[in-house]
């Protein structure tokens, strides 16, 4: 019998934790008389959980965040607040974010971040990409916040999705990108 697979699922308000869930899956990884084969249709149903679920839009603050993790994987439970969740990232797990994100999305969020943030955001890219997409921020005129609140939330959802893939780490214990 192969290991288990756990979906640790936190639910909470604001920046606060109210509720833990636990759901207990077998292991994509199976060990039939000494052979190991991966069970495709397992870690499908595994990503599909998780994905759903971070995929919920949830009212007043209020969020829910759902991981996969191996059994005896120690994790850590502080989960950060929606757009902050960016600079749980590494540079490189950034890069990889890039490439799966729109130019649009990149630069309608540019208009509303820090200067460390958008700073760090712009170094992880080519510097031409980088120029044409700084060039494209500053060229939109009239941008309505909800365009750009809506550009953040596809990035934090592309954020969820590559996390819950196993793609990129978040590094909970890193602050302000530093």
């Amino acid at each position: 019998m192969g290991d288990k697979v756990i979906v640790l699922t936190v639910y909470g308000k604001d920046k606060s934790i109210e509720n833990i869930s636990v759901t207990l899956f077998d292991s994509p990884y199976n060990y039939t008389y000494g052979v190991s084969y991966y069970n495709t249709s397992t870690a499908n149903s595994i990503t599909n959980y998780c994905e759903n679920i971070n995929a919920l839009e949830l009212k007043d603050d209020t969020w829910i965040y759902a991981r996969a993790i191996r059994e005896n994987e120690k994790v850590t439970l502080e989960i950060p607040s929606r757009f902050d969740i960016i600079n749980q990232l590494h540079d490189r797990d950034l890069q990889v974010l890039l490439q799966e994100v729109s130019h649009r999305d990149v630069a309608l969020m540019l208009k509303d971040i820090d200067e460390e943030t958008k700073e760090r955001f712009l170094r992880n890219m080519s510097k031409r990409t980088a120029f044409m997409i700084q060039e494209d921020s500053d060229a939109m005129q009239n941008v309505s916040h909800e365009d750009v609140s809506s550009a953040k939330k596809r990035i934090v959802e592309k954020i969820l999705k590559l996390v819950s893939n196993d793609r990129i780490i978040l590094n909970l214990n890193k602050v302000g990108g530093k």
